[in-house]
């Protein structure tokens, strides 16, 4: 089996086109009195947040053997329900390098349901967007 992923990396000078945003806190108000709005039009994605999706009853170990063997995701946390692991959440290893708690996770589907892409996740620069 042969898996391919494609990574598209910004340029610096794309990425300093965006502005710094200033944000308020509870103990500190540097945007005080200030508007910031934001530019109508698709949200500027960084990187993939996280991705997650659904399995069938009975699949989880075939799940969970397919991500660890195959693309070799780290498990980061399981949750458990009655002593049964039903959902598990991956990081990417990359050794010393740090990266997210996680990038993937699966969980049981809900009954009556397929399985299905459960949610996605990106980076983008401005929440509000």
């Amino acid at each position: 089996m042969s898996i391919s992923f494609m990574v598209k990396k910004k340029c610096e000078a794309e990425l300093s086109t965006l502005k710094k945003l200033v944000v308020n806190y509870e103990d500190e108000k540097p945007r005080k009195g200030k508007f910031q709005g934001f530019e109508l039009g698709p949200a500027p994605v960084h990187r993939w947040g996280h991705y997650g999706v659904t399995y069938p009853d009975g699949a989880y170990e075939h799940m969970y053997d397919w991500y660890t063997d195959t693309l070799a995701l780290a498990p980061w946390d399981i949750v458990y329900k009655d002593d049964k692991p039903i959902t598990s959440f991956f990081h990417i290893d990359r050794g010393l390098e740090y990266t997210d708690h996680h990038a993937f996770f699966f969980k049981r589907v809900k009954p009556d349901y397929e399985p299905t892409v459960a949610h996605s996740a990106f980076e983008t620069h401005d929440f509000d967007v």
